[in-house]
């Protein structure tokens, strides 16, 4: 899981850009299921959708739907919903 958590990571950071935010904390992954082995080497590509924003005291919470597409799958690999907290 490490290794897709540090992949959507890094594909979500080219994906959703925030301005204003000065931090941006992963405060972790809900749901997360992993319904297809990934063979290494495998091309994925990574399907997001901003679901909730909460303001906060701490910040805005960000609630985003997380698809790892697998190539040649039909299945996905991994769909989860990332929480990231932002804060100005």
């Amino acid at each position: 899981m490490l290794t897709i958590s540090l992949a959507v990571g890094r594909l979500l950071d080219e994906l959703l850009v925030v301005e204003g935010a000065e931090v941006v904390l992963n405060y972790g992954l809900d749901r997360v299921r992993f319904p297809a082995l990934v063979p290494a080497g495998s091309q994925v590509r990574l399907h997001a959708t901003i679901g909730t924003v909460e303001p906060g005291p701490s910040g805005t919470r960000v609630r985003v739907a997380l698809e790892v597409e697998l190539e040649g799958s039909e299945k996905p690999c991994c769909v989860a919903e990332q929480i990231l907290l932002y804060r100005a």
